[in-house]
C-alpha cells in the first residue's frame, strides 16, 4: 500500500466538527498514517479533545488554522499553497478517502499525462438506531452512473461535464499543479455555494480527462439535509454570480486552439444554462413528488406494492453488482470504515446542525 504515498497529500477540510475529524484521523491512524495530511481548519469551536490534540501533533499531520468566516474557496486555495507533494486530494471531515485507493490513482496519473484526475467507486454510509438506541451500519452505492471521461477534445469534455456528467470529481486525486491552478481561478470567480463545485469541475475537464478505476475509493456520509429552497437556489445562482463563472470558463476555453473569445463565451453560457436547468428541474420534481399525492398508486395497493418491490430489487441488484466488483480487494477497507462509523456513533442531528450552520456562511 505504501508505494507512491509519499508523493501525495490528503487535504482535509473541516469546520466545527472535531468529533468527525477525530473519527477520520483514528481511521487513518489504523493504517499507520501512510500519507501526509494537511488539515484546513476554520472552526470557531475550541479544540478541547485531548486525543485529537495529540493526533494533530503527529509528524505526518499539518494543522492549518483559518478565520471562522473564511469561505471554502479561499480556504482550499490558501491551503493548497502549502502542499509540496506532486499529487493531492481533498477530503471532507465526515467522509473517508480509502488509503489503499490512493496508490493506484497516483500510478495511473503518472502513466497518463492527458488525465487530470483519477478516482474509483463511491459508497454512502449511514447509521440507523433501533428502538433501544443501538446503532446499525448501512451503506449504498453512490454515483452509480459515473464513468471515465476520456474524450480527446477539451471542449467536448467541458460540455459533457456541465450537461451530462453524473458524478463528482471534487474529491478525486489530482496533480497538485492542476488542483492549485483550478482553485486559484475559482477563488477569483466564486463567492457562494452554488458554483463552488461546478466551476472547479468544468475547469478540471478542460485541463484533462478523468479515470474511474474499479476500486473502492471513498465512503461518504449520507446527506439527508435539504439546505436549499427555490429562493435560495435563485440567490446562489444569481445572474451576477453565474456571469462571473461564465467569464472564467470562457477565458479558459479561449485558450484552446481555434476558439475565439466570443465563441468561448457562448459555449460557456449555453452549457451552464443546461446545468442550471437540470438542477432546478431536479428540485422542482422533488417538490412535486413531496407535495402531490400519487392518487393512482394510493388507490391501487397491489400496484403500489409492486412499484416498491421493483425499486427495492433494482437497488439490491446495483448493490450486489458493486460488491461483486469491489469485494475481492476492498473487504478489509470496508470493514475499517464500518468499525470507524459504528465506534464513533455520531448521529445525523449533529451532521445536519453543522451543515445548516456552514451553508449560511
Amino acid at each position: 500500500m505504501n508505494r507512491n504515498l509519499d508523493e501525495i497529500t490528503l487535504v482535509i477540510i473541516t469546520y466545527n466538527r472535531y468529533s468527525f475529524l477525530l473519527r477520520l484521523l483514528r481511521f487513518y491512524q489504523s493504517y499507520g498514517f501512510p500519507t501526509k495530511i494537511l488539515i484546513l481548519d476554520s472552526s470557531s469551536d475550541s479544540l478541547a479533545d485531548v486525543e485529537l490534540s495529540k493526533l494533530l501533533e503527529h509528524p505526518q499531520i499539518t494543522h492549518q488554522k483559518f478565520q471562522a468566516d473564511i469561505f471554502i474557496t479561499h480556504k482550499i486555495s490558501g491551503g493548497l499553497k502549502n502542499v509540496s507533494t506532486p499529487f493531492s486530494v481533498l477530503c471532507a471531515d465526515d467522509d473517508y478517502i480509502i488509503p489503499t485507493a490512493l496508490s493506484p490513482c497516483v500510478d495511473f496519473l503518472k502513466k497518463h499525462e492527458d488525465y487530470v484526475a483519477a478516482q474509483g467507486f463511491y459508497i454512502n454510509h449511514f447509521l440507523r438506531k433501533d428502538s433501544q438506541g443501538q446503532p446499525s451500519f448501512f451503506w449504498s452505492p453512490l454515483y452509480i452512473a459515473q464513468r471515465s471521461v476520456n474524450m480527446s477534445c477539451p471542449l467536448e469534455r467541458f460540455r459533457f461535464s456541465l450537461e451530462n456528467f453524473a458524478g463528482s470529481i471534487f474529491y478525486a486525486v489530482y496533480r497538485t499543479q492542476h488542483l492549485r491552478l483550478i482553485w486559484e481561478e475559482t477563488v477569483l470567480h466564486v463567492w457562494d455555494w452554488g458554483l463552488s463545485e461546478t466551476l472547479p469541475m468544468a475547469l478540471s475537464f478542460l485541463y484533462g480527462k478523468l479515470k474511474i478505476l474499479p476500486i473502492l475509493y471513498s465512503s461518504r456520509e449520507a446527506n439527508n439535509y435539504a439546505w436549499y429552497t427555490l429562493e435560495h437556489l435563485r440567490q446562489i445562482y444569481s445572474v451576477q454570480k453565474c456571469e462571473s463563472a461564465i467569464k472564467c470558463m470562457a477565458e479558459q476555453i479561449s485558450c484552446q486552439k481555434g476558439i475565439d473569445r466570443d465563441s468561448a463565451y457562448l459555449v460557456a453560457r449555453e452549457s451552464l444554462q443546461v446545468n442550471l436547468k437540470r438542477n432546478f428541474e431536479k428540485y422542482l420534481k422533488k417538490q412535486r413528488q413531496d407535495k402531490t399525492p400519487r392518487r393512482f398508486l394510493l388507490e391501487n395497493p397491489v400496484i403500489r406494492l409492486g412499484s416498491k418491490a421493483y425499486r427495492f430489487l433494482k437497488w439490491l441488484g446495483i448493490k450486489a453488482g458493486y460488491w461483486l466488483i469491489l469485494a475481492p480487494q476492498c473487504a478489509a477497507d470496508f470493514r475499517r470504515v464500518k468499525i470507524s462509523v459504528l465506534s464513533a456513533n455520531i448521529g445525523s442531528e449533529v451532521i445536519n446542525r453543522i451543515r445548516e450552520e456552514y451553508s449560511r456562511k
